[in-house]
């Protein structure tokens, strides 16, 4: 499909001094893909794949190096007993790729006018606890994307759930307790 005229020469007047690429990013933003079905919030379980795009809608031509994905799991623990602030942390994976590379044919790393998607893929650890988030600490899963430019860097990141079903038969006890009664 061809555009009209006006359309083309409208797209094509982004450019900076010399006729170098000086597009503007409209949105980018992660989308969720779970059973082929685009979600805002979804829930996965330990072993799933992660799996969405990265979408890119740009006005003009847009120079990239890079854009990449960056996959983080992690806990944090805040303690404030007597006045000693303590922090605890614990990472369950943090896992970068990289979901787009011009092949730099012809015009090199550029994106055209319009909407861009580039698809990620992660496969979740199996032994991951459930997200968890409370005033004292929390247990978040992320993808972060990033759009690698030569002057300055775009972000987004967006969180999603994880569900990490227990076998109360497996687990060991935190605590025994054993009280003694005595009746009068």
């Amino acid at each position: 499909m061809t555009l009209p005229m006006q359309s083309r020469l409208k797209s094509d007047m982004f450019s900076c001094v010399g006729g170098k690429p000086c597009g503007t990013i409209l949105n980018f933003d992660i989308y969720f893909s779970q059973n082929n079905v685009l979600r805002s919030d979804p829930v996965y379980t330990p072993g799933d794949v992660v799996e969405g795009y990265c979408v890119v809608h740009c006005k003009g031509r847009l120079k990239i190096d890079s854009i990449e994905a960056k996959f983080f799991g992690r806990a944090k623990a805040n303690t404030n007993a007597y006045k000693d602030y303590q922090t605890q942390e614990l990472v369950y994976f943090n896992e970068d790729q990289v979901v787009y590379e011009p092949n730099f044919d012809g015009e090199q790393g550029l994106l055209k006018d319009g909407f861009h998607k580039f698809k990620f893929s992660f496969r979740l650890p199996e032994n991951i606890p459930s997200t968890f988030i409370h005033y004292h600490g929390y247990i978040k899963y992320s993808v972060k994307a990033t759009i690698i430019k030569p002057m300055i860097n775009q972000h987004v990141e967006r969180f999603f759930t994880v569900y990490s079903p227990l076998d109360p038969s497996e687990c060991e006890p935190v605590v025994n307790i054993t009280r003694f009664f005595a009746s009068l």
